[in-house]
């Protein structure tokens, strides 16, 4: 069977499955399996391929990072992260769009994955800013902006898949990633003291609070 009529299989086979629910890897492993077995790869090397691409230790801290999202979750760190925030930046020009970006900063850094940061940060922070007057485009905006941070400071599960599959040192990966974070952090508060709305600022925390805070 030619290649065209052998790809165009596959993907019909990909896209039926995911119409019809399947996740989408098992999806994409039905498809190559039927390729399989229409040309002449034996079943044997696409299965060993698919082992080996998985082979990797450095991949286990993906799933070791949704197992601290979620141990932060039922340890309340994300109401005490949010608070500290507050206690930091509350009282700045921006309100609570100062208190998204530092919130990210610091949840990016135990996460690692810009989708958390945004789920979190939906729901702990969205609300409130709708409730206090912020425009919905803005709320999704400064949200969405804030996450990006995750893809860049260490832990990010962004670097270490791309180490993991490029052969690239992880460590210096995140090393390199720290500085412009931090950049877009601190761009981000810029832009919401100047251009953002200005909010209902918090009164501003003494010391003492954001340590309990923390």
């Amino acid at each position: 069977m030619s290649a065209p009529i052998v790809l165009a299989l596959m993907t019909i086979c990909f896209l039926s499955f995911g119409y019809l629910g399947v996740p989408v890897p098992f999806s994409l492993m039905a498809g190559v399996f039927i390729g399989a077995l229409l040309s002449d790869v034996s079943l044997a090397a696409i299965i060993q391929k698919i082992f080996d691409g998985v082979d990797s230790e450095a991949l286990l801290a993906i799933p070791f990072f949704l197992l601290v999202g979620e141990l932060m979750s039922s340890a309340n760190v994300v109401v005490r992260i949010a608070n500290l925030s507050v206690s930091l930046v509350g009282h700045i020009r921006g309100g609570l769009s100062q208190v998204v970006v530092v919130f990210s900063m610091f949840f990016s850094e135990m996460s690692g994955s810009t989708t958390a940061d945004v789920a979190v940060m939906s729901r702990a922070l969205g609300g409130p800013m709708k409730r206090e007057g912020y425009e919905p485009a803005f709320i999704a905006a400064i949200i969405a902006s804030a996450s990006t941070i995750a893809a860049l400071v260490p832990p990010s599960i962004t670097a270490v898949v791309y180490g993991a599959v490029g052969n690239v040192s992880i460590a210096g990966l995140f090393m390199a990633g720290v500085v412009p974070g931090l950049m877009i952090g601190f761009g981000l508060m810029i832009y919401c003291y100047f251009f953002g709305p200005s909010g209902l600022r918090k009164p501003r925390a003494p010391l003492r609070q954001g340590g309990f805070a923390a």
